[in-house]
């Protein structure tokens, strides 16, 4: 069982730390082991916090399996998987950053001498929600900085559905634009940038500024509409086909009202 410090300037790090690879004094050198336990230690910095002081400890070589106490600094940076995705294919990397350097969704780092992106953020198991160091990391998704992932919302009727599309980071959006996506035509109705939203035409903005855009079909007929018709329906009636009845120009299919004919006039000039 872990001791517990009575003192509270004393405390175990509070990184969780389940093997390493340190010092064997019957192997005489270094070699992988699995940490049984940590004890209390005085850290360099403040109490409770890992960012100085030794791990002391006891753990078992995986080597010889001799078990024995250790001691060992706490690294000053971690690595962290990376996995850069670039159309349908995927490559796994490894960067080392400081243990205190944030991560954020959006943020860039250095790839393989490449800027990547951030997408996707794997936490380690138990971390808090307001985690957002690199040594709280297990797992990065990026896209190369060239490229970002743009949101899109399509309205079809009354359900909105969602869409993504990977373009150029500095592809540039008007409110009014047609976009072809999937194949298939969109009109962008509008988009959101920060805490405005954008629907007037404009000089438009770039799709690394832009987090959510907004869309309908720009195929015929509009979705959530009857079909359209190019051409009358042929009537079932082959009386109303050859109906030579007056309609009514605002109301089509009612028999219209109309003056009746003049009278003929009689010989001396008056109707009879």
């Amino acid at each position: 069982m872990p001791e517990t410090p009575s003192d509270p300037s004393v405390a175990i790090p509070s990184i969780p730390l389940h093997s390493l690879e340190t010092m064997c004094p019957f192997c005489s050198s270094l070699t992988p082991h699995r940490v049984l336990h940590l004890r209390p230690h005085a850290p360099l910095g403040r109490p409770g916090t890992s960012s100085g002081g030794p791990i002391l400890g006891v753990a078992r070589c995986l080597t010889c399996r001799t078990t024995h106490p250790f001691t060992a600094e706490i690294p000053r940076e971690v690595q962290i998987p990376v996995i850069l995705s670039e159309g349908a294919t995927s490559a796994l990397h490894r960067v080392h950053l400081p243990r205190e350097h944030p991560i954020r969704v959006g943020d860039s780092i250095r790839v393989a001498s490449r800027e990547v992106r951030i997408q996707r953020v794997e936490w380690q198991a138990g971390t808090p929600r307001t985690a957002d160091r690199a040594h709280q990391v297990r797992t990065l998704w990026t896209v190369p900085d060239d490229y970002v992932i743009l949101r899109m919302a399509l309205a079809e009727g009354a359900r909105t559905l969602p869409l993504r599309a990977r373009v150029r980071a500095d592809f540039r959006l008007v409110p009014g634009d047609l976009m072809n996506v999937e194949g298939r035509a969109y009109r962008v109705q509008g988009y959101r940038v920060g805490a405005r939203t954008y629907d007037r035409p404009g000089p438009g903005h770039t799709a690394q500024e832009i987090s959510r855009v907004y869309l309908r079909s720009a195929e015929r007929p509009p979705a959530g509409s009857s079909d359209w018709r190019s051409v009358r329906p042929t009537p079932r009636s082959r009386d109303r086909l050859f109906s030579t009845s007056s309609r009514s120009r605002s109301s089509p299919g009612r028999r219209s009202h109309f003056r009746e004919a003049p009278e003929r006039e009689n010989e001396e000039g008056g109707a009879h």
